[in-house]
């Protein structure tokens, strides 16, 4: 609990706007970025957090844009909880190469900094969208989440789980094509039925096995997530809820929801087969991704 809290506490942190980012001593990212790094040209500074900044650029040698996540050394030393993240986060990403995940290119250290290159992804947060539209239409949902889907069997197939899938870790364009980011709390599976004992994740979608800190098989987690996604995505509101950590963990661990009338039939059938308190019983990927909802 105490480790969930301190990422909790990081995950807010790195929220805070550019006036707050000041007051960390000896860093100043806008003086501190070179304007190239490798073959990538810096082209502008896109954001900046109490760990760095995140940076839009150019392949020099290819005219590709790239993303470009800056991490200062110096505010790494001040929250160490966070490079076991970030390294995690590399190691992870190095081993994928799905069109709906983020794909890494590059990673650069010098003595201050820590540079990670990855594609660039035009778009929004999948949060910020559904908050715009309120809910989606089903036709909607399905192209979205058949594509979250996609890139939860690739992932599962190779013994990888994600364990914090959420809305606001899904990035989609005008065309509704989406990239699964934030692989900080990945792991790769030494076999598809090896317990997972670290308490992580974001609370509203934490599967009922991860609430009560016991042992858990890493996939089944992800499919409950998907499971609080597609509701959100067909409701708009999340399916469990609570005005405390604690009220919330009671809800989830009843397994009780209710689906409103507009919701059809097929897709309430394909959120009861997520949201399902057996983890074994719980629908795995792809077996999800052949689901009627998908076909009619």
């Amino acid at each position: 609990p105490i480790l969930c809290i301190i990422i909790l506490i990081h995950i807010n942190q790195l929220k805070i706007n550019k006036k707050m980012t000041t007051e960390l001593p000896d860093i100043d990212l806008l003086n501190e970025i070179p304007k190239t790094i490798g073959p990538y040209e810096v082209t502008k500074v896109l954001g900046i957090n109490l760990l760095g900044g995140v940076c839009s650029g150019i392949n020099t040698y290819t005219d590709v844009q790239v993303a470009i996540k800056v991490f200062s050394k110096t505010a790494l030393q001040l929250y160490h909880t966070e490079l076991p993240l970030i390294n995690n986060e590399i190691a992870v990403l190095k081993l994928l190469n799905h069109k709906n995940i983020i794909k890494l290119y590059e990673v650069f250290e010098s003595s201050s900094h820590i540079y990670i290159i990855t594609e660039h992804c035009p778009g929004k947060e999948l949060f910020d969208l559904i908050i715009s539209k309120k809910r989606l239409t089903e036709k909607e949902a399905k192209i979205i989440f058949h594509e979250v889907v996609s890139a939860l069997v690739y992932m599962h197939s190779m013994n990888i789980c994600h364990r914090d899938i959420k809305l606001d870790n899904i990035i989609i364009n005008q065309h509704l094509d989406i990239k699964l980011i934030d692989f900080g709390f990945a792991t790769k599976l030494k076999d598809p039925l090896e317990k997972l004992k670290l308490f992580c994740g974001t609370p509203n979608y934490m599967a009922p096995e991860i609430v009560k800190k016991i042992g858990y098989i890493g996939p089944p987690t992800d499919m409950w997530s998907a499971g609080v996604i597609l509701y959100y995505l067909l409701t708009g509101s999340f399916p469990f809820k609570g005005k405390s950590q604690s009220e919330l963990s009671k809800s989830i661990l009843s397994g009780v929801f209710y689906l409103p009338k507009t919701v059809s039939l097929n897709a309430q059938h394909l959120i009861s087969t997520l949201l399902c308190i057996n983890p074994e019983k719980r629908i795995p990927a792809s077996k999800a991704l052949k689901h009627i909802w998908f076909n009619n």
